[in-house]
């Protein structure tokens, strides 16, 4: 029974490309593209996994947990995890049983982002995602200064590869040499209106969009003193303590999504899609300083003033969908606010109040 798709899965254990090339329909598309740029994306995906050091992958079975994929078909789920790395990719196969009944033909072939192991080992790298760009299956549909200013946001990347570190000056120089090939870029992606389209720019667009918040956030620490005020703080009265907080806080909120830091800062920078850039020299090392320090501060005080006990808080995140909502249960100034408004209503909650409780 499903001899062909075992060699499905075993071609794909091996990493093997012409294997896979032989095995699938050439007629059909995969995960919404043609099979030959389906298959250059599966080789991108394998070269990583070899240049990281693994020599072939895992196979774990597993299940899609999400009802509203392909519910009216027969699906199957894989997770593929280096050997040597443990990164692995999630894969959604839609199956259709042959005439004979004894295997499955694949129908398509998806990445799954809602996968859940039958049998999970103890621990993974990251995840692998198996990606598409449309400047490479509608090169047609791509005009030429786009094409242009795609070249040169990839050059910009790799040049970032030549550097042992980039230092603030550095950062603020490259924001404003690419700024024109980021905005026609994002101009290009608006205009065709395509809302999950990914393109091959798509790690220099996240890395100036966070390389830029970053520098907006040192600069408004540093205009505003707090850099280096920050490791006199504890000398404050409550109010004024709790007002610096509050004002970094906000920056935290505002920047949701680019500049989430938590309580222990030990990478220098982490970008969306997990790839790292090692920012360096005194002014960066100045602000990880900072988030050191403040840390060091918010997180007795939010112990301190926390409003929930452990179960009052798995209700609270049960019944809040919003991301940002989650996230403020880490800040002080939810906390704080929280019992103003209790103290308001004649509700007062104690201030040393336990989440075991």
């Amino acid at each position: 029974m499903d001899h062909y798709f075992n060699q499905v899965l075993d071609a794909f254990s091996k990493m093997d490309r012409d294997k896979l090339e032989e095995l699938l329909e050439p007629s059909l598309s995969y995960q919404d593209v043609s099979f030959p740029a389906f298959l250059d994306g599966l080789e991108r995906i394998f070269s990583k996994f070899r240049q990281a050091g693994d020599d072939f992958l895992e196979v774990q079975s597993g299940h899609c947990c999400s009802l509203g994929c392909n519910p009216d078909k027969i699906r199957t789920a894989y997770r593929f995890v280096g050997n040597t790395t443990r990164d692995y990719l999630d894969l959604r196969f839609i199956l259709e049983l042959t005439e004979d009944l004894k295997d499955h033909r694949v129908l398509d072939i998806f990445q799954c982002h809602e996968l859940k192991c039958q049998e999970p080992s103890d621990w993974y790298g990251r995840q692998r995602l198996l990606r598409f760009y449309f400047d490479e299956e509608s090169p047609e549909k791509v005009g030429v200064e786009e094409k242009l200013q795609t070249q040169i946001a990839l050059e910009a990347m790799k040049t970032l590869e030549e550097l042992p570190f980039f230092e603030l000056d550095d950062a603020k120089a490259w924001i404003m040499t690419y700024a024109g090939t980021y905005n026609t870029l994002q101009k290009a992606a608006h205009d065709r209106g395509h809302l999950f389209t990914e393109y091959r720019w798509q790690s220099f667009k996240d890395y100036y969009q966070y390389l830029r918040v970053y520098l907006e956030v040192y600069g408004v620490l540093k205009s505003s003193g707090d850099l280096q005020e920050v490791f006199f703080w504890e000398l404050l009265p409550d109010s004024q303590l709790f007002q610096k907080i509050r004002k970094v806080e906000r920056l935290l909120v505002d920047h949701y999504g680019y500049f989430i830091l938590r309580d222990e800062v030990e990478e220098k920078v982490q970008i969306p899609g997990g790839e790292k850039i090692n920012l360096g020299g005194a002014k960066f090392d100045q602000l990880e300083a900072f988030w050191r320090k403040f840390f060091e501060i918010q997180k007795p005080l939010l112990d301190r003033f926390f409003v929930f006990t452990e179960r009052e808080e798995e209700t609270y995140l049960m019944e809040t969908f919003d991301l940002i909502d989650n996230y403020s249960l880490s800040l002080l100034s939810f906390h704080l606010d929280y019992r103003e408004r209790f103290r308001q209503e004649g509700k007062g909650i104690p201030e040393w109040r336990r989440k075991t409780e």
